[in-house]
């Protein structure tokens, strides 16, 4: 549980910076939203699979 929070962490962070200079990022800026969005849905579900 804990790790999953730190990955949100990690991914808020990335999002940040990529949002702040999106020449940090590989992807355009759409991309990146649409890339966390999906990993985030990813989490929500492994989230209630463990509950």
């Amino acid at each position: 549980m804990i790790a999953f929070f730190a990955m949100w962490v990690v991914e808020i962070a990335v999002f940040v910076a990529v949002a702040v200079d999106p020449r940090l990022s590989p992807f355009s800026l759409y991309d990146s939203c649409r890339l966390l969005a999906l990993i985030w849905w990813l989490h929500l579900f492994l989230l209630i699979g463990a509950i």
